[in-house]
């Protein structure tokens, strides 16, 4: 009998939980929980103290057990798990419905990535939105590169992404990453993985 326990602040509701019957040693088994999100759309990142609780036994037909718990690494809630990626058809229709007041633009230096490829990479998994038209396939001779992404935020709002890349003259990318959606908040939401 295993399951985990997640230290959930009181915006949280647990809804359901799933454990696992059994885990033999250095076995593997997957546990489930789900969990409510508060309703405020600001609130995007969270990191759970969770424990695994379970029964121990020396074999599978011992009588007797010991229940025990220990503690694992915490469960994080990151701006990703707030997106639905989704694929959409005509982009830039898409785009110019969703008026200019609605546009937001952030730059930032990627000093750690010397690629396009790995930079985009990291940004696409980050923001948990969904690469339109193969805009991730980079020519590894490229010096500049646009992606689009899109998605929708769990309160349904539609977000679409425009990121720009380019190589630094110095060690790094340059990133240009703008933003159309009709809740400024939610943009601010992915904004905060560049910092």
């Amino acid at each position: 009998n295993v399951k985990l326990h997640l230290s959930l602040p009181n915006e949280f509701k647990l809804i359901s939980e799933c454990g696992c019957d059994q885990i033999s040693f250095n076995g593997i088994g997957k546990c489930f929980i789900a969990v409510a999100m508060p309703k405020d759309p600001t609130y995007i990142s969270e990191s759970f103290p969770t424990t695994m609780i379970y029964t121990l036994k020396d074999n599978e037909s011992s009588k007797s057990s010991l229940e025990d718990q220990y503690q694992v690494d915490n469960t994080e809630l990151v701006v990703s798990d707030h997106f639905e990626p989704i694929i959409i058809n005509h982009f830039e229709k898409k785009w110019e419905d969703i008026s200019e007041e609605h546009e937001a633009e952030e730059t930032c230096a990627l000093d750690n990535y010397n690629s396009l490829k790995e930079a985009a990479d990291i940004i696409v998994n980050l923001v948990g939105l969904s690469v339109h038209n193969q805009t991730d396939q980079i020519d590894t001779k490229s010096k500049y590169h646009r992606i689009l992404l899109s998605g929708k935020y769990r309160t349904d709002c539609l977000v679409l992404a425009k990121v720009d890349l380019k190589i630094d003259r110095g060690p790094g990318i340059l990133l240009k990453m703008t933003i159309r959606c009709d809740d400024p908040n939610i943009t601010q939401n992915i904004f905060s993985v560049l910092s």
